[in-house]
C-alpha cells in the first residue's frame, strides 16, 4: 500500500492531504494587489506547498511568477554560501 502522505518537500498541487488555511487566501490577495510578502515559519509547516499553490493561482489569472531557490547544496557546493 502506498501512503498518500508526503513527509518532506512541497505537496503536489493535486494532493488531497493539503489543508487550506487562512494564510492561503491572505497571501494570494496581498500578492494580487501588488504587496510585497514573505512567509516565515518553522520547518515542515507547509511554506513550500503554500508557495506552489499560490504560484499556480496567480499564473492561472495571468500573473508572471518566478521561484528562486536560495538554498545551499553542501554536497555539490551549489547555491548561496552558508554563513
Amino acid at each position: 500500500m502506498v501512503s498518500e502522505y508526503i513527509f518532506s518537500g512541497s505537496l503536489p498541487e493535486s494532493a488531497t492531504t493539503y489543508v487550506k488555511r487562512e494564510a492561503d487566501e491572505q497571501l494570494y490577495e496581498a500578492l494580487k494587489s501588488g504587496k510585497f510578502c514573505y512567509v516565515l515559519n518553522s520547518r515542515q509547516t507547509g511554506k513550500s506547498s503554500l508557495r506552489v499553490r499560490t504560484h499556480r493561482r496567480l499564473t492561472d489569472v495571468g500573473f508572471a511568477c518566478a521561484a528562486i531557490d536560495l538554498s545551499f547544496d553542501q554536497k555539490n557546493g551549489i547555491g548561496a554560501s552558508p554563513l
